[in-house]
């Protein structure tokens, strides 16, 4: 199965994909590169489809135990978001040291010549276009629509993000770049997006399960759980890529990628949010993938003893690949792009009753409001990136459910809500001044963990404990709060 980057991210088309899931198939083959995964993942993301509608409707087709994969799949991803949501740092962050020291994992050309970085590495041999390509002290990054730019200021002050088309709107403030509910101050994005080395972004790096994970990202904006996993293990333990600087990378290249998932995944990977680093080699790839991707004779054709001594610091990185047909990378800005999201404010809303959709919230509105306002407000994008594509489909859900798009920063959107009664979903990945504006509870399968009051879940296990302590079948969990 895989997706398109032209998607249609309706209630819709999400019950129409849903109703094709087979729990047993998924059961069974969920690990093989071909097997029956359902591709719901963008809807689940982006709030058009929660994950009790999607417990709810495969259960009702073929009713399953507690302990099924499909139950279980959905409660990791509320896990993510409820670390996410609890402990951010914990996820913007290494949560503990991994198999190395943090500065043994190179940060890219940049950061060895001594840019604000996520993790500078050992010093490496680089040519001189490689240094000359680094971004410099008040220059401009990144900015690959003509929309969207980012102006980073000289060292020591914040670097400031604003769309020229918002600025003609907003005189706010410029938004913070610290990542929502995060008590650090981040590096800047774009300098991480290109410390994954190039050979690994443009797909040459003569590994065909790498190629052809990276092709299938550039060009479909989905990739399988297991390739996604292949492909962090590669660049963490083998290539000793730092896991922040791949996640973001990824993430700005997926149709599907979800700060709490994907992190918290590479964190998994990379042995900082788990025990122990995850490895694989060609046999495991011979097991899930066609032949197509299989490495036979290849470096990854080895014991998993030799992988964990890398991994570990006893043999040294894999080599960058030198040759092959580079892929097209995909556009990508972490701005609305000017040419896909306009800003039209509508009338006032004052004393009406206002629902607010927003980027992760892209369901139907539900009856009894007199107005939907889209919301894009631009902290969200400040430490991710996404790609031409997923602005594109986003865009035209809102735009479906309202003509008033509200773009800028979120203390200027809250003070145009002044007076109106709103109503929403929440989600960690918003500001908090609009986070205050939604009133109904993030999507989670267990709702009741997400609470304040509630203990913190520091594994998949204890969350998965927590929140099925006191149930013992499906329909227990469904009728739940």
């Amino acid at each position: 199965m895989t997706l398109s980057v032209d998607l249609d991210l309706s209630p819709a088309t999400a019950r129409e994909r849903l109703a094709r899931v087979d729990a047993a198939a998924y059961a069974a083959t969920r690990n093989h590169l071909q097997g029956a995964v359902s591709g719901l993942s963008p809807w689940i993301v982006h709030g058009a489809l929660s994950l009790r509608e999607a417990l709810a409707a495969v259960h009702a087709r073929t009713p399953l135990p507690l302990d099924h994969r499909w139950v279980q799949e959905l409660a990791w991803r509320g896990f993510f978001q409820h670390r996410l949501m609890r402990e951010p740092d914990t996820v913007w962050h290494s949560r503990h040291e991994g198999p190395l020291p943090e500065g043994e994992y190179a940060a890219g050309v940049c950061a060895a010549e001594g840019q604000a970085g996520v993790a500078p590495g050992p010093a490496q041999a680089r040519s001189d276009a490689a240094v000359d390509a680094c971004p410099k002290e008040g220059a401009t990054t990144l900015a690959p629509d003509p929309g969207a730019t980012l102006r980073a200021e000289p060292r020591g002050r914040q670097a400031s993000l604003l769309a020229p088309d918002v600025a003609r709107h907003a005189a706010s403030p410029a938004p913070s770049l610290s990542p929502p509910g995060s008590r650090r101050q981040p590096d800047l994005l774009p300098r991480r997006l290109l410390d994954v080395p190039a050979d690994v972004r443009e797909a040459r790096t003569g590994l065909a399960v790498i190629d052809q994970a990276v092709r299938t990202l550039a060009t479909t904006g989905w990739l399988h759980n297991h390739a996604r996993l292949w492909l962090a293990s590669y660049l963490v333990h083998g290539r000793r890529v730092h896991w922040r600087a791949g996640a973001d990378w990824m993430l700005s290249w997926l149709m599907d990628g979800d700060v709490g998932p994907n992190h918290g995944s590479w964190q998994w990977v990379a042995g900082t949010g788990s025990h122990k680093p995850y490895l694989f080699n060609a046999d495991n790839v011979a097991r899930f993938a066609p032949a197509d991707w299989q490495v036979p004779g290849s470096v990854l054709d080895t014991g998993y003893d030799v992988h964990e001594a890398r991994a570990r610091g006893g043999k040294p990185p894999l080599p960058a690949g030198r040759g092959g047909e580079a892929v097209a990378e995909p556009m990508v800005s972490h701005t609305p792009p000017a040419s896909t999201v306009q800003a039209n404010w509508g009338p006032d809303q004052h004393g009406r009753r206002v629902w607010l959709a927003h980027p992760w919230a892209l369901g139907d509105p539900p009856p009894g409001f007199d107005a939907v306002v889209a919301l894009w407000p631009l902290e969200a994008w400040a430490h991710i990136a996404w790609r031409a594509e997923r602005w594109a489909a986003v865009a035209q859900r809102l735009k479906a459910l309202t003509p008033w798009q509200w773009v800028g920063p979120a203390e200027s959107l809250v003070e145009r809500l002044a007076g109106a009664h709103t109503s929403g979903f929440d989600h960690p990945g918003l500001p908090e001044p609009l986070r205050a504006l939604l009133d109904r509870p993030a999507d989670s399968l267990f709702p009741e963990l997400d609470r304040p009051d509630a203990p913190v879940a520091s594994s998949f296990s204890a969350y998965w404990r927590l929140g099925t302590r006191r149930l013992r079948q499906v329909d227990e969990l469904l009728a739940g709060a």
